[in-house]
């Protein structure tokens, strides 16, 4: 159908359209966004597969044709009309307390209100005065029509938005006498609605407001229609809040000025960031206000409500947490707890809520579902109300939290969840785990990482444990697990766990600065952001580190952190602002520095190595400013610039190897060369990667997205599999060269024995890589058994635990998914070279094209020079689509370019067969590779194990390594002496993944 209907066409003719058009671009894969500006400011964007531009746009061309339906536009217009008309009569049923405490931002008018309800009455009377509910208005136009639209639970539930058309249906009037529960059970209510004073203070973020209701007597517990309570409302106004900001177009329809004055065009503006310490408003890169941004401050009046409901003595958390899926409408014989006092509530709370509580589900539920402008947008209140006992495997309609984190992408709040105590396995009713469903929609390396914040979870607290200490003790309670999680961090660091030492150290946080004493919180930030960087995560680090100097001003350390995360390689290049802002930190770090007397409270902290002092620290981020602003050795310059392209998100990798070349000119006088070298290896497998994901025959690969690959901007020459197999050379005989010269560690290994291993694999030299990676691996294992048997007082902090053991880069965690991108770009490598030589061959003679391709061999197998072996063709090409050697489109070019050619189809079966066999003794050799790594780890476990006797901190560790023994080989034979919480653990990890 074109797509160029007219706007009068019929409303069905034009869903048609869209609907077909929208298929046609599904079905040839591939991604697309789509996007239809919307009136109001907001846009529908709707996310497709495909990159095919003729489909994209005649879907584009639909879907506006259907927005711009004169049928569609006309009952839009008529939703428009009944909301207002509900908002109208709404407002007329509203009491002056009930205005104040929506409206009135600074609380003035709502303490003038509860003055004048003081007046009148007093006792039971002023509760009822503050507790009052909203009068169910009338339509008169509709009233008692019956016409009540369909109601979508799952998307009441999300967004908490209105039913426009229970609105035009009315309500009875409550002096005709009509019994309230029969007007529910006979769906004529708006669905919205029952509100008291409390609630749209809530909603609106009005903390003042809700400060003086709440001392004045207001019930923190209290119900409206729906069951939710304040606090819900809290969670739900901050989720819409930023639609409100974005679809407001003035004054005239709402009186709020805060939502008011801050309209603006943000199709998608920024919310802020996920993380353990929120990002304070305003400061460095994260500025308030922007253009194009929505203002983010707006949640820290939700998250003082929050805190203020929370703080408060009759608050229930028994009562805001645990809510039933069905409305109270539906629930015959049960008494209603809306009527009761607040005595009766908080003991009908520990005794068990009854049935009927009416409507709604858990906050954490809430803090995670759809509707909002932005991923893990509610993560700091979700964060909050974890550590004060809300439980973290809270459902809704059968489906966890996590699971609804996961499928909503707010993995931010998945992993706080996780780390929380939230069941990883717990079952979707679509027969998936959480930790299925993360592999399925984020890849293997999120699935990983998720597993880790488990392992945290595991060595901080049981689950269970954890949520009745925070519930029943308190501030007690969240001192104690604080101080599990920094002994939880201090035991990673030792075996070199940077991922899992990051999350116990942002668990610890999370519970707030109260929590620990003012040296273990600095400690526990400062370590949380040097490890962050160790996993290359600066941006994250940075935020860490911004928090530390927010709380800690006038110690040099603080303003060191901030300058060495901003000026990590993770961060990509330092713009001229933020290096004048990293020579700022590095001089006042200096000036403290002269001031100090070296008996400060923070001089404990700093290492007992002198070359890692923070005057030491200091001098060396004042030179790496100077070094980038001052004139400089010419080879120093370039290679910066091959850094900050290699680093740096969308960089050029071709220009980061030219940039190394020149480099490494003798002429140019490099005054340390040999790091380059191992630059320079770095550099040239990446490309060697990125030739052959552009030449790849498998569309997979094209479009790979792994956390392991770096974000490079498109090749402007792709060369062929001749040059990438010369640049994975390049970098095999750099990476040997550097691990020959560095023989007294004079540079950190950077674990340069794996480097050889990848590139090995790359290369089709299996044997070699499997011995290169086992040595690595043995001697990285050992290396931190020995650091885990160090029993010394103090503490060492992440960056001096990184710079004793000369291997930076992490654990072993991530050596697997390496291994098998090595083993990814070799077939890649072995499928273009075979069919560029069956595409080329001219002679049934024509050797294979590489030493590394393995003869085939196959029983009964003849090819003859006059005879076309198509069926033997076909039968192998579907194979190698198996092999994903090629897909269906590459493999029609292929019989394109070589049917009717025996010598040709000879070749190519040849060919096809010889890079299978080459797979297959890869693969092989990684499975070899995998069992003999599962036993080294399981000794070192074993070893942590028996240490446990000697001091406690190294069983938290045995989780962590159970964990990635079981990844390399999930056969491994484990002790019978561990106990019996990391043997759960162990069934955990095997679980057999769900058919479906």
């Amino acid at each position: 159908m074109s797509g160029s209907q007219p706007a009068s066409s019929t409303l069905a003719v034009d869903v048609a359209a869209a609907a077909k058009a929208l298929e046609e671009v599904a079905a040839a894969g591939g991604a697309a966004r789509i996007v239809m500006n919307r009136e109001g400011g907001a846009s529908l964007v709707i996310q497709v597969s495909n990159n095919n531009k003729s489909k994209v746009k005649k879907a584009q061309t639909a879907i506006k044709n259907l927005t711009s339906n004169s049928a569609l536009k006309a009952a839009n217009k008529n939703d428009e009309r009944d909301r207002k008309i509900h908002i109208a009569n709404r407002e007329k049923m509203m009491t002056p307390l009930m205005k104040a405490a929506r409206d009135d931002k600074y609380g003035k008018e709502v303490q003038k209100e509860i003055k004048s309800a003081k007046a009148k009455a007093s006792g039971e009377m002023l509760e009822t005065i503050l507790n009052e509910k909203e009068t169910d208005f009338v339509d008169e136009e509709n009233a008692g029509s019956g016409e009540v639209s369909n109601v979508n639970a799952n998307e009441a539930d999300d967004s908490g938005a209105v039913d426009d058309k229970r609105a035009k249906a009315g309500a009875k009037s409550a002096t005709d006498g009509t019994d309230a529960k029969n007007v529910l059970q006979s769906n004529i209510l708006p669905k919205e609605g029952g509100w008291a004073a409390i609630h749209f203070a809530c909603d609106s973020g009005n903390h003042e407001g809700l400060r003086y209701l709440l001392a004045a007597g207001a019930e923190p517990n209290l119900t409206e229609r729906m069951g939710a309570t304040p606090l819900h409302r809290v969670i739900l106004g901050a989720g819409k809040y930023p639609l409100t900001q974005l679809n407001s177009t003035g004054a005239s329809e709402k009186k709020d000025s805060r939502i008011a004055s801050k309209s603006g065009g943000n199709h998608g503006g920024k919310m802020a960031l996920p993380g353990v310490v929120k990002s304070s408003s305003g400061s460095g890169n994260n500025k308030k206000g922007g253009d194009g941004e929505i203002d983010t401050a707006y949640l820290d009046d939700y998250m003082t409500c929050l805190k203020l409901l929370l703080d408060n003595g009759r608050f229930n958390l028994m009562m805001n947490e645990r809510r039933e899926e069905r409305p109270r409408a539906s629930k015959k014989n049960t008494p209603s707890t809306d009527n009761l006092t607040a005595s009766q509530k908080i003991k009908i709370g520990k005794e068990g809520l009854p049935k009927d509580d009416g409507f709604g589900v858990s906050p954490l539920c809430l803090c995670v579902s759809q509707g909002y402008t932005a991923r893990d947008a509610l993560y700091p209140l979700l964060e909050h109300l974890l550590t004060r006992g809300f439980d973290a495997n809270a459902t809704m309609c059968g489906v966890s939290a996590l699971h609804i984190a996961l499928r909503n992408a707010h993995y931010g709040c998945a992993f706080a969840l996780t780390r929380a105590g939230a069941n990883i396995n717990a079952m979707h009713p679509d027969g998936k785990t959480a930790l299925q469903a993360s592999e399925l929609i984020y890849g293997e390396s999120f699935a990983r990482e998720l597993r880790e914040a488990s392992v945290v979870a595991m060595a901080v607290a049981d689950p269970t444990r954890r949520r009745d200490m925070l519930r029943s003790q308190g501030m007690d309670g969240a001192k104690k697990l604080a101080k599990r999680a920094m002994n939880a961090g201090h035991s990673f660091i030792k075996a070199s766990r940077w991922r899992e030492a990051a999350g116990a150290y942002s668990e610890a946080a999370a519970y707030g600065a109260k929590s620990l004493p003012m040296r273990e919180r600095f400690e526990c930030l400062r370590n949380m952001s040097e490890c962050f960087l160790q996993v290359e995560r600066g941006l994250k680090s940075e935020e860490v580190a911004r928090q530390l100097l927010k709380e800690f001003p006038k110690v040099p350390l603080s303003l060191i952190a901030v300058g060495e995360a901003m000026s990590h390689p993770s961060c990509g290049k330092l713009s001229p602002e933020q290096l004048k802002e990293v020579n700022k930190y590095a001089d006042d770090a200096l000036k403290m520095e002269k001031k100090s007397d070296g008996k400060e409270w923070w001089r404990t902290l700093e290492p007992t190595n002198r070359s890692n002092s923070s005057l030491i620290r200091a001098l060396k981020l004042k030179g790496l400013v100077e070094g980038r602003t001052k004139e400089q050795n010419p080879a120093v310059k370039v290679a910066n610039t091959a850094l900050d392209e290699y680093f740096t998100p969308g960089g050029s990798i071709e220009k980061a190897a030219f940039a190394i070349e020149l480099a490494l000119k003798p002429a140019l006088n490099h005054p340390s060369p040999l790091p380059l070298h191992g630059i320079r290896g770095f550099i040239y497998y990446s490309w060697a990667s990125e030739i052959l994901r552009a030449n790849s025959l498998c569309r997979s690969d094209r479009e790979r997205k792994d956390g392991l690959l770096r974000v490079m901007a498109p090749l402007k020459n792709k060369m062929s599999w001749k040059e990438a197999q010369e640049k994975i050379q390049i970098a095999f005989d750099e990476f040997e060269y550097y691990s020959k010269m560095n023989v007294n560690g004079e540079f950190p290994k950077l674990m340069y024995g794996f480097n050889i291993s990848k590139t090995n694999f790359a290369l089709g030299k299996f044997k070699d890589g499997k011995r290169f990676a086992l040595a690595s691996i043995k001697e990285r294992a050992e290396a931190d058994l020995a650091r885990l048997d160090d029993n010394g007082t103090r503490r060492k902090s992440a960056s001096e635990a990184a710079q004793d053991d000369h291997f930076e880069g992490g654990s072993t965690q991530k050596l697997i998914l390496q291994l098998n991108w090595a083993l990814d770009m070799n077939r890649m490598l072995v499928t273009q070279m075979v069919i560029d030589y069956a595409i080329n061959a001219d002679s049934s003679k024509t050797p294979l094209p590489s030493p590394m391709l393995l003869e085939p061999m196959v029983a009964g197998l003849t090819l003859k020079e006059d005879v076309i072996n198509m069926p033997h063709l076909c039968v192998i090409l579907e194979k190698a689509v198996t092999y994903k050697l090629l897909d269906k489109a590459s493999e029609k070019r292929l019989l394109d370019k070589i049917s009717g050619n025996p010598i040709k189809v000879n070749a190519a079966i040849k060919g096809l067969l010889s890079a299978m066999k080459t797979l297959e003794s890869g693969y092989q050799a990684m499975a070899d590779l995998r069992v003999e790594v599962g036993k080294i780890i399981m000794k070192f476990v074993t070893g942590a194990h028996h240490m446990q006797k000697q001091t406690k901190s190294s069983s938290r560790v045995v989780g962590s390594l159970l964990m990635e023994a079981l990844e390399w080989d999930k056969n491994v034979k484990i002790p019978k002496d561990l106990p019996k919480m990391y043997l759960k653990m162990t069934q955990e990890f095997t679980q057999v993944p769900n058919s479906s």
